[in-house]
């Protein structure tokens, strides 16, 4: 039973290592791998080698996670958490068994990579660990390109659609497979003076890439980053193979040349310019008149709808942005998410301080960190959220008094007592002819509700009466709170955010704040046209969208395309509010479901408890016409939501064709949903017993999860960035030692010309820097903390502690 290494510096400056392994079955894993000047080097002189993970080869194929042990050293564990995963050996130095992306510490003509003695690997039916001497590599070999798997990708954020646990997932594959990763340049502030030297010049900003992230140039940066690597001398210069982007209020779907949007409607459209069934969906808006929730729990509508995306989208024209995306990536996917708006628009509320300005009892205390934390974004960043709403405050209670007090025209045409009343008649109308009450209760309390709303009517002075600015008893509306002030600049946030963050439009129609957009669908032909080109655009430029409430479905469906392994789409979910400890009333009215899980749509006028009846018309309970003002002013969000649900299961029906293929895409889909909790069981356990026990646990049996795994796991955007950024900084590093012939000397960097502290590579405005001995991995960023007497050893399993950023080539 026996290992063989080869170690490579490609022509892009990135490490890697191969792991070759004769046993048979072969169940797991622990390698401490460290570099030496040479293989006659005392062990006492060699180096930990960073590693970033591990992919591709016969460990993929069994279903092994390869992962750093912690903070990118302590080690490479193949561990797994789900069935036998048996890795069969075979002739010569054995299979391939998995390709690990690395920062070497040395760069030289004689550095080797070498095994510990001790090291183990996990073998036959019990996985018993058996012991390995130290082994080395062959010299270090320069040159080529060096790939771990394609699949390079786009990746559009949205707001509030579970967008940041999919992209973690993209970034935790790219971190394993050495793919270069766009980093954006809000997500790298310099905080250190000593950062501003490597800039081309001044500004708030380090931008490795001149690219179109956040600000939304339309410039495509994939050529660009390549040129410029060129003219730094980078032997084999490296594509990009990853963009995350989250570029909130930029116009996306611009179309090339056109300058204005591929959603926007041309002079003189007409519905007669669009396939038929565009034509019918705009008449069974007009015949539901407003009914939002009947209109779209009716399957005929749902059905019109999408013939109608799916015939614009054939004829789509290009647009400039998505394809610099796509270009940018070499032709790779273009991703993004949708989520449920109602659910989204709830969840995006608690993140600014519209609860407390419409009535609910919560305070909110933003700190920078503290809590449980996914990555940098910490419990207490969404105190008032994560803790206060979930302890005093119903959610489809804030849901429904935020409805009734911000959603409208405008503020000087909201909605009148006498509207609202008309509108709770007329729903409790819809709820009598849905079938039978529930019980003489529910019947005896609904009459005495109408004999209420009929009183109201008749004592209501007729004519409009406006609300006032004043936020007084007699200024603001119904069951709005006392702090209540009139629209809020925020709000722009909270509504139509696919639209918003995609770009919607020319300036004419694009969604406001407080507007009502299946009503401006409505108003002219010009508008229904430029909408539903919008989302034939939008159909017809993304490979994929997600759906947050199918996400597992939809990640199936994303490796199924592409080949990816079930380990690279596994997530734990990022940001993800807590479960409330109780479940209110208002929570249970039919609207509020419907408004929680749209497949409850048909549901949404059904008979609501006797207790919400009796306790107050203006009680903060959501009623069905309020569900529909919400979908109104979420209306391309609700459209782009139906129609991309109906797409995904299509598209699933269609990669896992009859009854067969149905039954193999359920058993996936549990495999999947174990493998799953098996990661979060294992990375919880991990988190409790801290990061020594953790580690040792690993050493024993290969049916534990290492704390860089889990870390890895949690990390958001912001980190992911900074991680990526540094990793830029490793490698222009190594190549500049490769092309400058430094590789002849022990250490990167030694004998550069006139011992410069950059490497003449400049990508954006960054002027890359020498490592020197900061390849190495600092000691105080790998080294467990010593446990408190009485405690459990503390883990660095959250915040930044593992990220190339704290432990590699810091400029400082």
């Amino acid at each position: 039973m026996s290992i063989a290494l080869s170690a490579v510096l490609d022509g892009a400056g990135d490490g890697w290592v191969e792991i070759r392994a004769q046993a048979s079955p072969l169940r797991g894993l622990h390698l401490r791998l460290v570099a030496c000047s040479d293989a006659a080097a005392a062990s006492d002189s060699c180096l930990p080698v960073a590693v970033f993970g591990g992919a591709g080869g016969a460990a993929e194929a069994a279903g092994w996670f390869v992962s750093a042990g912690h903070a990118l050293a302590h080690g490479v564990y193949g561990f797994c958490l789900d069935g036998p995963c048996e890795v069969s050996g075979g002739g010569g130095e054995g299979p391939l068994l998995t390709r690990l992306s690395v920062a070497l510490p040395l760069i030289g003509r004689s550095t080797v990579v070498c095994t510990s003695a001790g090291d183990r690997l996990f073998a036959g039916v019990g996985a018993e660990p058996v012991e390995l001497p130290q082994a080395c590599s062959q010299p270090l070999v320069f040159g080529g390109n060096v790939s771990a798997g394609g699949g390079r990708s786009a990746f559009v954020k949205t707001y509030k659609t579970g967008s940041s646990t999919l992209a973690s997932l993209l970034q935790r594959r790219a971190d394993s497979r050495g793919l270069d990763v766009a980093v954006n340049a809000r997500a790298v502030p310099h905080p250190l003076p000593s950062l501003e030297p490597h800039l081309a010049f001044k500004e708030k900003w380090a931008r490795p890439t001149d690219c179109l992230y956040e600000s939304h140039t339309f410039k495509e940066c994939g050529a660009a980053f390549l040129s410029d690597q060129a003219s730094g001398g980078v032997p084999a210069p490296k594509p990009f193979g990853l963009v995350v982007d989250h570029s909130r209020l930029q116009p996306l779907l611009a179309s090339s040349g056109a300058g204005g949007s591929s959603g926007a409607a041309r002079p003189g459209a007409a519905l007669r310019d669009l396939p038929a069934p565009c034509a019918s969906f705009v008449d069974a808006m007009r015949r539901e008149d407003g009914a939002a929730s009947r209109l779209l729990a009716s399957a005929a509508a749902r059905e019109l709808l999408s013939r109608c995306i799916d015939g614009i989208a054939e004829a789509a024209a290009p647009a400039a942005a998505t394809e610099a995306y796509r270009s940018t990536v070499g032709g790779g996917m273009l991703l993004t998410a949708v989520r449920w708006p109602p659910s989204r628009f709830t969840s995006a509320l608690e993140q600014f301080s519209i609860p407390q300005r419409t009535g609910v009892p919560c305070e909110r205390t933003r700190r920078e960190s503290g809590g449980r934390c996914h990555g940098r974004t910490c419990e207490r960043d969404f105190d008032f959220s994560w803790r206060c709403l979930n302890e005093s405050a119903p959610r489809y209670g804030m849901l429904a008094t935020t409805t009734r007090c911000l959603l409208g025209t405008s503020i000087d045409n909201q909605a009148t007592l006498l509207d609202r009343t008309r509108a709770q008649l007329s729903d409790l109308d819809a709820i009598s002819a849905a079938g039978p009450p529930p019980d003489a209760e529910a019947a005896a309390a609904l009459q005495a509700a109408r004999r209420t709303l009929q009183a109201r009517l008749e004592e209501t002075p007729r004519g409009r009466r406006r609300w006032r600015h004043s936020g007084g008893a007699a200024g603001r509306p119904v069951g709005c709170g006392a702090r209540y002030r009139g629209p809020l600049l925020d709000f722009r946030y909270v509504r139509e955010s696919v639209p918003n963050t995609l770009g919607w439009g020319d300036g004419a129609t694009e969604p406001a704040p407080l507007a009502d957009d299946y009503r401006a669908m409505l108003a002219s032909e010009a508008g229904a046209v430029s909408a539903l080109r919008w989302l034939g655009a939008l159909s017809a430029k993304f490979e994929l969208v997600a759906l947050t409430e199918h996400l597992d479905a939809s990640l199936l469906l994303l490796g199924k395309l592409h080949g990816w392994p079930l380990t690279e789409l596994v997530y734990l979910s990022q940001k993800r509010r807590r479960a409330a400890a109780t479940r209110h009333a208002y929570d249970d009215a039919p609207a509020a479901r419907a408004a929680a899980n749209g497949s409850l749509l048909a549901g949404a006028r059904g008979w609501p408890a006797a207790s919400l009846l009796r306790e107050g018309l203006d009680a903060p309970w959501l009623w069905p016409h309020e569900l529909d003002s919400l979908l109104r002013a979420n209306w391309l969000d609700s459209l782009a939501y139906v129609h991309f649900n109906a797409t995904l299961w299509r598209r699933i029906d269609a990669a896992w064709a009859g009854p067969d293929g149905a039954r193999a895409f359920d058993e996936e889909l549990g495999r999947f949903r174990r493998l799953r909790a098996a990661v979060q069981t294992s990375c919880a356990r991990c988190e409790r017993a801290g990061t020594a026990a953790c580690l040792a646990a690993g050493r024993r049996a290969p049916r534990h999860a290492p704390p860089h795994f889990c870390w890895q796991l949690q990390q958001d955007t912001s980190t992911w960035s900074e991680h990526f950024f540094v990793r830029l900084a490793l490698r222009f590093d190594a190549a500049a030692s490769v092309r400058d012939g430094a590789a002849a000397t022990a250490a990167s960097g030694a004998s550069s010309p006139a011992d410069s502290s950059e490497v003449g590579i400049r990508t954006g405005n960054v002027r890359w820097w020498r490592c020197r001995d900061r390849r190495a991995l600092r000691a105080a960023c790998w080294q467990p903390r010593k446990a408190k007497a009485g405690k459990a050893m503390g883990s660095r399993l959250v915040g930044r502690g593992g990220s190339a950023w704290d432990c590699l080539c810091r400029w400082s």
